[in-house]
């Protein structure tokens, strides 16, 4: 559940999500969300909003080796269609008693059926985005785990009309595991990459709490 309130009134949201393993190697999911966490900002300031649906195909070789699939559907409620579509790979470089290392490339694309909108929206765009992922356990006590993440990126975006541009990202953040039904994460991201071939950047916050049931 959410709640959004950009000078427009209190908005109730929610995203329910489920998936299903058919072997060791393979699970298949989706989830369905109303008003969409991944709205662009300027658009919720602007009293628009986005409902999203999304699926996922997983293929896990063993804990060290893994690649995922997925396509997201969004309509927004000024009549724009985007289509979202990722592939993301993982693949183990280092294992330590309490520190991991990773190797993971990102290829994502998308596109839009409007243009002339308030908020960011390009017709048609590609990222490639190459990070090393460090995974340090701070403290275990059985089933709880309190540990920290450092990633680091860099790669290339291509946008209609405005040629291609550099990609830099880098991220902290720490999670804790409580159990085998509630994690709980916090992290802080900055991320350069060009918008219309303007090259900005970006700092966000962000939190997240599972609850397996």
């Amino acid at each position: 559940m959410n709640n959004q309130n950009y000078g427009f009134g209190n908005k109730t949201g929610f995203r329910l999500a489920s998936w299903y393993d058919f072997n060791d190697h393979w699970r298949v999911g989706g989830q369905v969300e109303r008003l969409a966490k991944d709205t662009p900002l300027r658009a919720m300031r602007n009293n628009i909003t986005a409902n999203s649906a999304s699926a996922f195909v997983l293929w896990k070789s063993d804990d060290r080796r893994d690649v995922e699939f997925n396509v997201t559907p969004s309509d927004y409620s000024d009549g724009n269609k985007r289509w979202e579509y990722e592939l993301n790979g993982r693949q183990r470089i280092w294992t330590g008693p309490y520190l991991t290392a990773d190797f993971n490339l990102g290829l994502a694309a998308s596109t839009n059926t409007k243009e002339d909108v308030i908020y960011y929206n390009p017709k048609r765009d590609f990222t490639y985005l190459p990070a090393v992922t460090l995974n340090h356990i701070m403290y275990r006590h059985y089933k709880t785990i309190w540990s920290q993440q450092v990633q680091l990126g860099v790669g290339g975006y291509w946008e209609k009309n405005y040629g291609n541009g550099l990609v830099t990202t880098a991220s902290y953040g720490q999670r804790v595991q409580w159990n085998d039904v509630v994690d709980t994460g916090l992290a802080v991201t900055y991320d350069k990459r060009p918008y219309d071939g303007v090259r900005e950047h970006d700092l966000s916050l962000a939190f997240d709490l599972n609850y397996r049931f």
